[in-house]
């Protein structure tokens, strides 16, 4: 009734498939309770570009350094 507009907060988010011949790399995270695994997965910081976020979150939850990164519909 005030005329505001409010719009909710969007946080971008990647989830990435780590791939080496037919090997495919799953993560356990400590917050997941029982044998569940996924891909790599995090949010974009400020700034980030897509790219640069895919190789800081499997750089953070792997060690590993990626490349040839590539998109898949």
């Amino acid at each position: 009734s005030c005329g505001r507009e409010v719009y909710p907060a969007i946080s971008t988010a990647v989830l990435v498939l780590v791939r080496k011949g037919d090997s495919i790399l799953l993560v356990h995270a400590r917050n997941f309770k029982g044998r569940f695994n996924s891909l790599v997965a995090g949010f974009l910081e400020t700034g980030e570009t897509l790219e640069e976020c895919v190789a800081r979150e499997v750089k953070e939850e792997t060690g590993l350094d990626v490349k040839n990164i590539t998109y898949s519909g």
